[in-house]
């Protein structure tokens, strides 16, 4: 009678669970954005992830760019190009653009073969994209499920807005920082070495995650070394981040596929262009990312005395290592960026987003802590500030389709205009 009964609740538990998910899916086919907020506030369902990651390729579908020096305008003119002559080969094509990875050119050798519609193949890079994003977001909740407190969701904001989806519009270079946080966290919290091809995976779809894949690779040889040490490191880096070192003299040491990449980016008119682009940006947008490192900088000083003080508060090898690979992996990308390689800045970016899933780990559990004086209120503050920058500038690449249309027809919206464009000759004549 007992197993009877127990089978029948969990019949009943289990036809609970299809119904919500056929519900989602129905909700997301007739109203992609409103299957979208429903999933983020039912979050601990743990097919909400699911809806987030078939909406990243939505959204890829339905992006606009507002200017053509995006990253996204250099993509679809390439796919425009390789679309239109369908006689070259993909070893013409990516000799021909001068490709240093593989993974971008493929997808748009491959899709341009059946179509020429960019929105496709954005749709199938936000597919790509959404998948490690999605995961990469839901990893606290299934890794410590009801041991998360009230703040752990502003903790996974942050972590969601650091390299949101707006950003496969740098399809590369997001992709991999996704793609390298699934494989390490993966790794160091489960052990699991099947994960290590997820971190070699990273260098094939931005070259020089090769860097990144060093770092890992150095810190499993390294993994007894103290916490001290690592903390030390990392003051150090943070200093030697404000010099400029003339990368370009040792470009030889490099393979020579590589060594036009370092030539270019590291051209001083090219630094130069980077310098006035960004001068004519708005102080807000200018300095959000510096003010980002700035309060990791300062989060990494107090976990690092939080952590020595009450050691317990990591209760498990796991969170140990991920705590001491995540200052590492900042550290060397502070070095990294002290060289003037084009935007060599985007790499402390990614080594942020290991930083605030350390956050999460340090401030979002349920766990007996020492109270810092203003600790929560001012993240509060950084974070509003913060994620109203990102998402002002995510209006760039948003059309008012992403947020009223669906699946089906999206096909028949004239959707050119960025959102912010529209707010713009709305509000102001």
């Amino acid at each position: 009678m007992y197993n009877q009964t127990n089978t029948i609740l969990k019949n009943f538990k289990n036809n609970k669970i299809i119904s919500w998910i056929r519900y989602q899916n129905i909700i997301f086919l007739i109203w992609p954005f409103l299957a979208l907020i429903i999933a983020i506030k039912n979050y601990r369902s743990p097919y909400s992830k699911n809806i987030v990651w078939l909406f990243t390729s939505f959204y890829g579908l339905t992006m606009v760019l507002v200017s053509d020096e995006l990253d996204g305008a250099r993509i679809i003119s390439n796919f425009k190009y390789i679309a239109k002559y369908e006689s070259i080969s993909f070893f013409q094509f990516f000799v021909k653009e001068g490709f240093t990875d593989i993974i971008q050119p493929f997808l748009l050798f491959t899709v341009s073969r059946f179509t020429s519609d960019p929105r496709i193949l954005f749709g199938i890079l936000g597919l790509i994209f959404g998948y490690f994003f999605s995961r990469n977001v839901w990893l606290a909740s299934e890794l410590f499920k009801n041991q998360l407190n009230k703040n752990s969701l502003l903790y996974i904001f942050l972590f969601s807005i650091i390299i949101p989806i707006w950003e496969i519009n740098g399809f590369r270079m997001w992709t991999a920082a996704h793609v390298l946080f699934y494989g390490i966290s993966r790794y160091l919290f489960t052990g699991n070495k099947k994960y290590y091809f997820f971190i070699f995976l990273t260098p094939f779809i931005h070259f020089s995650f090769i860097f990144s894949v060093f770092v890992f690779f150095l810190f499993i040889a390294l993994k007894n070394v103290s916490l001290n040490f690592i903390f030390t490191l990392f003051i150090l880096s943070v200093i030697v981040n404000e010099i400029n070192i003339e990368v370009s003299k040792y470009k030889d040491y490099f393979p020579e596929i590589y060594q036009s990449k370092i030539e270019g980016y590291s051209n001083k008119d090219w630094i130069e262009d980077m310098r006035i682009m960004r001068g004519e940006m708005r102080w807000w947008a200018k300095y959000h990312k510096k003010l980002l490192d700035l309060f990791m900088v300062i989060s990494v000083i107090i976990t690092f005395f939080l952590f020595k003080k009450k050691p317990k508060i990591l209760d498990n090898y796991s969170l140990i290592s991920f705590f001491k690979f995540s200052i590492l992996f900042s550290s060397l990308t502070h070095f990294f960026s002290a060289l003037p390689i084009g935007d060599s800045n985007r790499y402390i970016i990614v080594s942020n987003l290991f930083l605030s899933f350390s956050l999460i780990i340090f401030f979002g559990r349920k766990i007996k802590t020492i109270k810092i004086p203003l600790q929560l209120e001012l993240s509060v503050i950084f974070i509003i500030f913060y994620s109203l920058v990102e998402f002002r500038l995510g209006l760039d690449r948003i059309g008012i389709s992403t947020f009223i249309a669906n699946i089906f027809n999206l096909w028949f919206f004239d959707d050119s205009k960025p959102l912010i464009v529209f707010i713009k000759e709305l509000f102001i004549k």
